[in-house]
């Protein structure tokens, strides 16, 4: 099948200006699998994997993450157009591509947590999907509303040379994932985040407790979460 482009992006103007802003997306689109089935989370996964293998570097990681997440966006968005795929095949696809992105980045933060303050003994952390990534409804250009939880003994504190409380430390991890998924780099943006469904909204820490998380939403009638996935990414 060809692809009248000029016709297409003038039916489309959100994926007009996602192309004009990525022209790396004109590559995306000569490859043999463009018009193929949309590929699965694993399928995803295992892609953006290969891709990372050619990283040397932090910089590296986040334009690799970015110009793999801009490819296959666009191929969710211009399959639905064309009437390849249907909307919501396309919406968990594009679920998948930001779930499997977290994934690949929080390791990358994490290592430059333990660089400055070493590891938190007994500790994990949990990233939340809710909103539209939750409901894997996620459009070309949607937000990402994330909610970072993390599980520590009280009296824990960092083994690194800048030794840390389980608060401040996971309030860290979780803003070095935020820098990580919105800065924009010479391969563009990625995402914008939205961390105010927390419980503490706009202000507090960015991490929350799981046991202060469980008693807030216990307290609360009619909350619910969604996690991105069964199994968030954990560390520790």
């Amino acid at each position: 099948m060809k692809l009248p482009v000029a016709d297409l992006m003038g039916e489309a103007p959100r994926l007009a200006r996602h192309l004009s802003g990525n022209v790396d997306l004109f590559d995306a689109m000569l490859q043999p699998d463009f018009l193929e089935r949309l590929p699965d989370r694993d399928a995803l996964a295992a892609e953006l994997r290969l891709r990372l293998g050619d990283a040397r570097d932090l910089q590296d990681t986040l334009d690799i993450c970015r110009r793999w997440a801009h490819g296959r966006q666009f191929q969710a968005g211009l399959q639905v157009l064309i009437g390849i795929a249907p909307a919501q095949q396309a919406a968990s696809m594009l679920a998948a591509i930001a779930e499997v992105v977290i994934r690949a980045l929080l390791p990358a933060a994490e290592a430059w947590l333990v660089q400055q303050h070493g590891v938190m003994p007994q500790g994990a952390f949990a990233v939340l999907a809710l909103g539209k990534l939750g409901a894997h409804e996620l459009t070309v250009g949607s937000d990402l509303d994330l909610v970072f939880l993390y599980d520590a003994p009280e009296d824990a504190i960092s083994d690194g040379a800048r030794p840390l409380t389980p608060q401040a430390y996971y309030a860290r991890l979780g803003q070095r994932l935020v820098s990580a998924l919105t800065a924009k780099t010479a391969a563009g943006d990625l995402y914008e985040i939205d961390t105010r469904l927390r419980p503490s909204g706009k202000v507090g820490p960015v991490a929350t407790s799981l046991p202060s998380f469980a008693r807030y939403h216990a307290e609360t009638a009619g909350s619910r979460v969604i996690p991105s996935q069964p199994r968030s990414p954990k560390t520790g």
